[in-house]
């Protein structure tokens, strides 16, 4: 299970994270799903897989934005 809160302001933001998983052998771990990408100024915080947050992470490192609000749809 996944916890993510989120306050935004127009020049600034708190993000916070943490999540309750299970191990491959059935005991409990903690980890924080939250990436933090100083170039693009970016903050990126997930519920769910943790693997789509590694294919986020690759996906704005590749794409060579000056910012995420250079995003090209």
């Amino acid at each position: 299970m996944s916890l993510l809160n989120a306050w935004i302001a127009p020049n600034e933001a708190i993000v916070a994270v943490d999540t309750d998983g299970v191990a491959e052998n059935g005991s409990h771990i903690s980890a924080s799903k939250l990436l933090t990408m100083p170039h693009p100024n970016v903050v990126m915080g997930l519920r769910g897989p943790g693997t789509f947050l590694q294919y986020l992470q690759l996906r704005c490192l590749t794409a060579n934005y000056d910012s995420f609000d250079a995003r090209v749809l």
